[in-house]
């Protein structure tokens, strides 16, 4: 169970005011760097993490394929439908459904008969995105099970379906499970992040609650919500966080804020970039990093580029190198934002 957290930690994992001070590039020499050219490397970093010996970082590659939107990462994608782990083969037909490859249907058709509910679920999941109409009740059980990763993924995949005439009861049954006498708090989370996801603006009540929890992880697990949501109570309440006294919820409040973030704001996710346990814990340590290069990306500042150059060549850990990949990916997506909030 704890892994499961740490997975949603990681995944749901995909905007304040403006600071003054000493800069970061006060302290750290700016590097140069062509955006293309990070661009080109971050992508092979991805295509590397696909087929890396670790599963947990192939799983969070098929992510990563899906984001980087190259057609030259679907054959990765289809090829990772068969791999031996079944969280690989999950999050690759979810990436398969992403990027709606055709080529991943007969693959797709087989998935739906597997012994394994989440694979299940997933591979309905690309096949509805793809346009297959079997699947309306294919979430039914699972969201009412109590068996919490079968909830929480179903609450994910409903999320990501959308609004549509096909499913016009999806933020119905999400309510449900997030009522639901003694339910989990984290699986309460994810059927308000999915509600935020579908723009159910009656959420936000319940997400400023949880984000004013006593519990860090409630905290944590509700950034990407206020961040969908995107309103202004949502946006000052990230703000709020930002300033949190537990540093995985500062930075993945910083992440939120993205753009947003002042310049006093961000100087935390440069420090945490070399961030190590107090209490020597690997894991601890690694989480902390990735959330810090993260909220780099999202600031989507071109003084960062040599920042995720750096990070992108860190022969040490397979798992940092693909978070800066991905972190490219939300500074490029930054970089245009910031140009066209300029332009206007």
């Amino acid at each position: 169970m704890k892994l499961y957290i740490n997975l949603l930690i990681v995944f749901i994992s995909v905007l304040f005011f403006a600071g003054c001070g000493v800069s970061h590039n006060a302290i750290r020499p700016v590097i140069r760097v062509n955006a293309a050219s990070l661009q080109a490397d971050a992508l092979e970093v991805i295509m590397q993490a696909a087929v890396s010996p670790d599963a947990y970082v192939r799983t969070y590659a098929m992510e990563a394929l899906a984001l980087a939107g190259d057609n030259s990462c679907d054959k990765l994608i289809v090829m990772s439908l068969g791999d031996q782990t079944v969280a690989v083969r999950s999050a690759a037909a979810i990436a398969a459904g992403d990027r709606r490859i055709a080529s991943a249907r007969a693959e797709l058709e087989k998935m739906i008969s597997s012994e394994n509910v989440m694979i299940r679920l997933c591979a309905g999941y690309a096949l509805e995105k793809m346009g297959d109409q079997r699947f309306v009740r294919w979430y039914d059980n699972a969201l009412t099970s109590d068996i919490p990763q079968y909830a929480g993924q179903s609450c994910l995949l409903l999320g990501k379906l959308g609004n549509s005439s096909y499913r016009p009861d999806s933020k119905t049954v999400l309510w449900q499970v997030m009522n639901k006498s003694g339910q989990k708090p984290y699986i309460r989370l994810q059927a308000a992040e999915a509600l935020a996801r579908l723009g159910d603006m009656s959420v936000k009540q319940r997400l400023l609650d949880f984000a004013g929890s006593g519990y860090a992880d409630d905290r944590l697990l509700t950034v990407s919500a206020l961040k969908l949501l995107a309103c202004n109570e949502c946006i000052a309440m990230l703000s709020v966080l930002a300033d949190d006294e537990q540093i995985e919820v500062k930075l993945s409040a910083l992440r939120g804020l993205g753009v947003l973030a002042g310049e006093d704001d961000i100087k935390p996710a440069y420090k945490a970039l070399t961030y190590t346990d107090p209490y020597n814990d690997n894991t601890v340590t690694q989480r902390v990093r990735h959330l810090a290069i993260l909220a780099i990306g999202s600031f989507g500042r071109d003084s960062d580029a040599g920042i995720l150059k750096e990070q992108l060549n860190n022969s040490s850990d397979s798992f940092l190198r693909l978070t800066a990949a991905i972190a490219v990916l939300e500074w490029q997506k930054a970089r245009g934002a910031t140009a066209v909030n300029t332009s206007n």
